[in-house]
């Protein structure tokens, strides 16, 4: 995947550093570089350069808000839903995943409520998989209908996945960058 690429090639990553009351402010790489070799950088601090640091991944949301409505689009295709439910399933997946990209691009307390909104975002994204979409199957061949079954399990499954690791991963912090990446990769 292209969102892949970008994040090992280190395009569209920001760095958090902590700060000594424990809260997370995007880095000043100002203040954590020295400079080049015999060019010292008049701003560098060496404390402000050995604080922990925690990357933000913004191609994973990219990726996210392409990739979800288009896996809607292809359950809604197997069933022919009527466009007014396909509007709503990509309204509330484009909203749960931006939520979540700004309750991960904000720093302070707030993110949090960012957070439970995308929350409610993915439970009517559920009901609607489980409920009128589920109804509009009855009607379908068994295959068709076995297969929207196991696809729709998937996709709440995941959605719900997602949104565990993020309060584990970039909400709390308390799991490292690297298992981060290997926790959303086996996700993904």
């Amino acid at each position: 995947s292209l969102s892949y690429l970008a994040m090992a090639t280190g395009s569209g990553v920001s760095i958090l550093r902590k700060e000594p009351g424990g809260m997370w402010r995007y880095s000043d790489p100002r203040l954590a570089t020295q400079g080049l070799p015999g060019v010292q950088n008049p701003l560098f601090s060496k404390a402000y350069s050995e604080r922990e640091i925690y990357p933000i991944f913004s191609p994973r949301y990219v990726d996210r808000l392409l990739c979800t409505p288009l896996l809607l689009l292809c359950l809604s295709s197997l069933l022919r839903l009527p466009p007014d439910t396909l509007k709503l399933l990509l309204f509330l997946s484009t909203c749960m995943v931006a939520c979540l990209f700004a309750a991960t691009l904000i720093t302070d307390s707030s993110r949090y409520a960012f957070f439970f909104v995308s929350c409610a975002f993915y439970l009517a994204l559920s009901g609607v998989l489980r409920g009128e979409v589920t109804r509009a199957s009855e009607g379908a061949l068994r295959g068709t209908k076995r297969l929207f079954m196991r696809l729709r399990g998937i996709t709440v499954t995941t959605c719900a996945l997602y949104l565990v690791a993020w309060i584990l991963c970039e909400g709390a912090k308390a799991v490292s960058s690297d298992l981060t990446i290997i926790l959303y990769a086996s996700i993904d």
